[in-house]
């Protein structure tokens, strides 16, 4: 029997061969880091932004918080618009000092009539 003679290795061969598996196993690697950045990026996105630590508001928190204040505007507007009005009302009224209301009660009261 003869025997069979194995081929003989260079020795680049080898190392050519074996590097494989390692250029896989970082090629993976890096397929993953890129798949988490671009996620971890999308859900960083939908996160409410932050102003020194204080969440921002969304848009609809902000159309809504902008129709609140519009509604207590007017109705600052009103309360004043009534104070005014009955500061003018005051105003109009005839006025009288202390003196005058005592002066006026006294002569104006009848005195009762004797039998």
């Amino acid at each position: 029997m003869e025997a069979r003679r194995r081929p003989q290795r260079r020795p680049t061969a080898g190392a050519s061969s074996g590097a494989k598996r390692p250029a896989a196993a970082a090629g993976a690697a890096i397929g993953g880091l890129a798949l988490g950045t671009v996620v971890g990026a999308r859900l960083r996105a939908r996160r409410r932004p932050h102003l020194l630590g204080v969440p921002l508001p969304r848009s609809r928190e902000m159309r809504d918080g902008a129709l609140d204040v519009a509604r207590a505007g007017r109705r600052i507007y009103q309360l004043e618009s009534d104070v005014r009005a009955l500061r003018a009302q005051a105003d109009n009224a005839q006025r009288q000092s202390p003196i005058e209301v005592v002066l006026s009660a006294l002569t104006s009261r009848r005195l009762p009539r004797k039998t």
